[in-house]
């Protein structure tokens, strides 16, 4: 080999050699910002896990402010006290000085010490100690304080009705054809049978036939059940980009589409505008007494005024002739269970759920001292606290948290 043959090889080899060297420069770098990127993602992912946390911490310690019966007041306690670990485990996946969180670290050893040691005390003392009122009061402001500066990280989705299954109310109802389906399925919402295409069965504990019409310029789904061929639910996926309706013109709406296909007992309970579409809670009123477990979910959209979700599972899963229900204690007597820093503005009589059972209660709907207002549940067998809720009443809806 002579000088210019290896003065070529070695210019080739050369060459060579700094594309590998490239090649693995390029892989490392890739590598080093597909780590960063996942670096920010988890963090990203953290934060969002904290600021929800600390916006349910707020609710809890808002509703304990009000709670007068031990087992309610355990029960949020023991809802604090796993939302504080749950925020805690978030800032461990923080860097230590990550914007100075160290103020929110103090706040959810606070929480988490204050929930541990109220609940165990839960039912060795009847009402909160003018201190222990104020370390609340204390907490539930601090709370306030971080959910608003956290806010912006903690997304909400809305709620979308569940193609879940539904056991039927009596077990006699006849099994209807596919052909039948589509055709209530058309009926129940105005549209044409041709519209509908059958995409199959949804296997749940009453198999439901789905069918999918193209509404809008959207996939608009809908699930009716093949015993009975009762309409389950439906959900729209077209996006609404305006709104000249109101919310009221949108209720108006939603009620008028319920008295139209037969369920004429139903009162709205709660509404909400979210993505240029209100969805309307309706609840089965009888003999004057609200029954919340006989709900159904409306949704319209609020440039057209068609109707964009239904969900009926609730509806068709504990509506029945029940038995008759009377109330052991009067108003008054269950009045005495509500906080003495709450104002009652009206009562009535409701059935609730918690857990499996259905329970008979009060409903007090209440207003603090700060404007919040508040519903309060109280037996109306034992004149015991059950439940309570945060009622949220603004231009975007009215319901609860």
């Amino acid at each position: 080999m002579n000088g210019k043959q290896r003065t070529a090889l070695l210019a080739v080899l050369a060459l060579a050699i700094i594309a590998v060297l490239g090649g693995m420069l390029y892989q490392k770098h890739a590598a080093i910002e597909q780590y960063q990127a996942q670096i920010q993602a988890a963090q990203s992912h953290a934060l969002a896990e904290l600021a929800d946390n600390l916006d349910h911490i707020e609710i809890a310690l808002q509703k304990w402010r009000y709670a007068t019966s031990p087992p309610l007041i355990t029960a949020l306690g023991t809802e604090l006290y796993a939302r504080a670990t749950a925020a805690r485990m978030a800032l461990g996946s923080l860097p230590y000085d990550f914007g100075g969180l160290d103020e929110v670290r103090a706040f959810l050893a606070q929480v988490g010490d204050y929930a541990h040691t109220r609940t165990r005390t839960a039912y060795e003392v009847d009402d909160l100690i003018t201190e222990d009122h104020t370390r609340l009061t204390a907490l539930a402001d601090t709370a306030a304080a971080l959910t608003r500066e956290f806010k912006g990280l903690r997304t909400e989705a809305p709620a979308v009705p569940a193609m879940a299954g539904i056991t039927s109310a009596n077990g006699t109802d006849p099994e209807i054809s596919r052909k039948e389906a589509r055709g209530i399925a058309a009926d129940f919402f105005d549209l044409k049978g041709e519209l509908f295409s059958y995409t199959g069965v949804k296997e749940t504990p009453i198999p439901a036939y789905i069918f999918v019409a193209r509404v809008d310029g959207g996939d608009f789904k809908v699930a009716v059940s093949q015993a009975g061929g009762q309409v389950i639910s439906a959900s729209s996926g077209r996006a609404v980009r305006r709104a000249p309706l109101t919310g009221l013109e949108g209720k108006k709406v939603a009620m008028e589409f319920l008295t139209d296909n037969g369920f004429d007992t139903m009162e709205v309970s709660r509404w909400r505008i979210l993505d240029n579409q209100i969805t309307v809670t309706f609840i089965h009123v009888e003999d004057h007494i609200l029954h919340y477990p006989d709900a159904i979910q409306v949704s319209v959209a609020l440039d057209n005024g068609r109707i964009t979700g239904f969900s009926a599972l609730d509806y068709l899963q504990n509506h029945r002739t029940r038995d008759q229900m009377t109330s052991k204690i009067n108003a008054d007597q269950a009045r005495e269970a509500v906080s003495d820093d709450l104002s009652v503005l009206a009562h009535s009589l409701a059935l609730i759920q918690i857990g499996d059972a259905e329970l008979l209660s009060y409903e007090f709907k209440c207003i603090a001292e700060d404007g919040q207002r508040v519903l309060v549940y109280v037996s109306a067998a034992t004149g015991r606290q059950l439940e309570l809720f945060l009622l949220i009443e603004d231009e975007s809806g009215r319901y609860v948290r």
